[in-house]
């Protein structure tokens, strides 16, 4: 045992650095393998087992709906299948994935403050980027219904199926309140008046304030939520968006570079809604730590 200890000890840094890196890279496959069958307590503990958590809330959603258990509402499942649809297109390789990332990446340069959410109702700045990538290679090019059939089936199912989720469109709305669960929004698109499931997109938002996103179907009432945190815009985003948005023609022939763009720019304009991030004083551990050793 002497004998091991001292041969690990011996270890080049940069060797040390590549085992955890393969060993984070099989533990995420595994933990999104584990998600997409439902096993939401093996995928946390994959996600826990990891050098460095991934950025997000994927720890937080898997705890979630852990705790919630079978008290689980369509409504939970339908924000968690999005959440999961979204990790999993976004790691393929595949080039429009890639595409979208530097395009939609070059267009939102500029966004500041943090990855994560300040709330979780909405996505501002640096935090909808991921958030901006998913929903085009989800919805714009129908991603979402391989997920939901092909790939995850049990999480379609606990949501209510998500049949008609592919063919929702993204559309700009205006925050007009909130009573109890129902959130109440105007299209921007034809002034029409819309009602959802109101999960906090109001906290740290005013009426009037813009948000992109798009309303999908689930069972209960209100029958409809936000399929992802929408992302907080401006006005001149918005009437970006909207002139793309408003027929589904218009973004069927949209190029892709100028969609991204477009995408990009409305992160971008988020700025101005996101909090002041909170900085520590403290120097972040180093990940070579996960291989220290006890004494021999």
């Amino acid at each position: 045992m002497h004998e091991t200890g001292a041969r690990d000890a011996d270890i080049p840094l940069e060797d040390l650095e590549g085992m955890l890196e393969s060993r984070d890279r099989f533990l995420l496959a595994e933990a999104m393998a584990a998600e997409q069958r439902g096993e939401l307590d093996r995928a946390l503990d994959y996600v826990q087992h990891m050098s460095v958590l991934p950025e997000g809330r994927w720890a937080s959603q898997l705890a979630e709906m852990i705790e919630i258990g079978e008290h689980a509402e369509p409504w939970h499942w339908a924000r968690f299948a999005v959440a999961a649809a979204g990790r999993w297109i976004t790691s393929m390789p595949m080039p429009l994935v890639a595409r979208a990332q530097r395009e939609i990446g070059a267009a939102a340069e500029g966004a500041a403050g943090s990855p994560v959410p300040e709330y979780p109702g909405w996505v501002a700045g640096r935090a909808a980027l991921s958030s901006a990538i998913a929903d085009f290679m989800l919805f714009d090019n129908l991603m979402i219904e391989v997920f939901l059939v092909q790939v995850a089936p049990s999480l379609a199912e606990g949501a209510g199926g998500g049949r008609s989720w592919a063919m929702t469109p993204g559309r700009v709305y205006e925050l007009a309140g909130a009573d109890g669960l129902e959130l109440h929004l105007r299209d921007r698109a034809d002034g029409s008046e819309q009602t959802a499931r109101h999960l906090s997109e109001m906290v740290g938002l005013s009426r009037g304030d813009l948000v992109y996103g798009r309303l999908v179907e689930i069972p209960g009432d209100p029958g409809r939520i936000f399929a992802a945190p929408p992302i907080a815009i401006d006005e001149v985003a918005a009437q970006r968006l909207g002139r793309i948005t408003d027929t589904d023609d218009l973004l069927e022939d949209e190029p892709v570079d100028a969609r991204c763009a477009n995408l990009g720019a409305a992160v971008r304009s988020g700025n101005r809604y996101r909090r002041a991030e909170a900085v520590s004083k403290e120097e972040p551990a180093s990940t070579v730590r996960a291989f220290e050793r006890r004494p021999s």
